[in-house]
Parts: C-alpha cells; sequence; structure tokens
C-alpha cells in the first residue's frame, strides 16, 4: 500500500488512542471496540455489532475515467464483535482493484496519466534523436572534407561530438527511467534492482560528465571565435591542441 496513506493513518490511530484513554472512564458501561490499527487503515472506535467500513488504502487516479467510481464502491469492512473485540479486516474488493482495475491506481510502477508529463518527454525524448542525426551528419562532413582542416574546425568537431554523447546519454537514460529499467515492478511499492544498480550510476554519471563537457566545450569555442577577433586579430598564436582537450574533456571529469 502507499507508505504516505499508511504513515497517516497510522498517526490518526495514535491520536485517537490517546483521546479516547481520556474519555473511556466516562463509557464504562458501554462497549464499542476502540481505534485500531491493521497495519494499512485505522479503525475508528465503533459500536459493538455495527460493521466500519473504510476506503482502499490506494493513491488513485481520479482523472482515468472511471476510477471515481471504483474509489467510492470499494471498500474494506470490518466487523465490532459484541464483546468489544475487533474482527479481522476484510479486504476483498481492494484486492479486486489490483486485480481488474489496476490502471485506477498508483503502484507497481504505474503513475496516473499526466498529459503535461508525457508530452515533455516525448517531446525531449525525439529532439534528442533529431539532434543526433543532424550533429553525426555535421561530423562525417567535417571528417571527410579535408581541405577545411583547421584549430577551429578540430573544436567545431569536439563541440559536437559533446552534444552526441550528451544526447544520445540523456535518450538512453530517459528511456530507461520510462520503461522502469531500474526497479522492480512485482511489489507495490517497487524496489531498486541492485544488481543493476552499477548501470544506474554510471548512466547518471555520464549524463552529468556530458552535460559539464558540452558546456566547457562551448565555452572553448565562444573563448577560441572572441580571441580571434581581438586579442589575436593580428598575430598567428594558437593554442595548443592538447590544452583544449585538457580543458574540454579532462576538466569536465574534475569538475
Amino acid at each position: 500500500m502507499s507508505g504516505s496513506v499508511i504513515g497517516r493513518e497510522r498517526n490518526i490511530c495514535l491520536g485517537l488512542v490517546d483521546q479516547y484513554v481520556q474519555t473511556i472512564a466516562t463509557e464504562a458501561n458501554s462497549t464499542y471496540c476502540m481505534a485500531n490499527f491493521d497495519r494499512s487503515l485505522c479503525w475508528q472506535k465503533t459500536a459493538s455489532g455495527e460493521v466500519a467500513q473504510r476506503k482502499c488504502p490506494f493513491s488513485y487516479c481520479l482523472n482515468v475515467e472511471g476510477c471515481e467510481e471504483i474509489e467510492k464502491n470499494y471498500t474494506v469492512q470490518r466487523i465490532c464483535n459484541e464483546n468489544g473485540s475487533w474482527a479481522e479486516p476484510i479486504y476483498t474488493q481492494c484486492i479486486d482493484i489490483l486485480k481488474y482495475h489496476p490502471h485506477c491506481i498508483v503502484g507497481f510502477c504505474r503513475t496516473c496519466p499526466d498529459l503535461l508529463r508525457e508530452t515533455v518527454i516525448n517531446v525531449s525524448l525525439t529532439l534528442s534523436i533529431v539532434s543526433v542525426a543532424l550533429l553525426v551528419t555535421a561530423l562525417i562532413l567535417f571528417g571527410i572534407l579535408d581541405s577545411i582542416q583547421c584549430q577551429r574546425i578540430l573544436i567545431h568537431k569536439n563541440l559536437a561530438s559533446s552534444f552526441v554523447f550528451r544526447f544520445t546519454v540523456l535518450a538512453l537514460w530517459t528511456i530507461a527511467q520510462t520503461m522502469n529499467f531500474f526497479q522492480d515492478c512485482s511489489y507495490y511499492n517497487s524496489m531498486p534492482l541492485y544488481e543493476y544498480e552499477w548501470i544506474c550510476k554510471l548512466l547518471l554519471w555520464l549524463v552529468i560528465y556530458f552535460q559539464v563537457a558540452s558546456v566547457m566545450w562551448m565555452l572553448i569555442e565562444g573563448g577560441y571565435l572572441y580571441s580571434r577577433f581581438t586579442v589575436f586579430a593580428m598575430r598567428n598564436i594558437n593554442c595548443p591542441n592538447y590544452a583544449f582537450f585538457l580543458c574540454g574533456w579532462g576538466k569536465s571529469i574534475m569538475g
């Protein structure tokens, strides 16, 4: 069940127990089932012989058609016995929700439909793929045209390469998260797959690394073009290539 729902129910029960302890002396001749927490729901004080009802402890997707009725009609029942003790709660209808209406609840790696979120993910993924295709085309052209090779083109190629890696890794990360590649979805509250933890950490590290690298190469590109028009406009002085590589790719590791 949802951890936030269970935590809230537990806190409610603790408060009710303290409240009822203070008033129990005034109700000595009455038979009640006192507030009780069954590890999922808090059952408030109920008169003996009555059947208490609570909604199933799920987080519902009320924006899905038909799920609002599911939330209202499917309940948990629990009988307060004549002697003031609680019977076992009956979660049959909640189990039916898991079996026949799983699309109505959050759990097992499922989330409620969100048009804005899905649009942002799809647009981001599509633009990443298109950007990679265009940048790879540019790199091929830079590579086959020997007549234009110079330090400026070298910087261009590294800048384009940093964006190719950045968008490729970002697309892989987005797909992995969307498909819950690193989660065990057989549990209501999904569990991490620790055997894939190193892949998750590596992929996240690459996402951050290539983001920094692309920014560093943009800085190098801007600095180089600025120097060509100002400081070194009339001088034939070039910074060694290894300095650019060290700053563009090496600094990203340290940063």
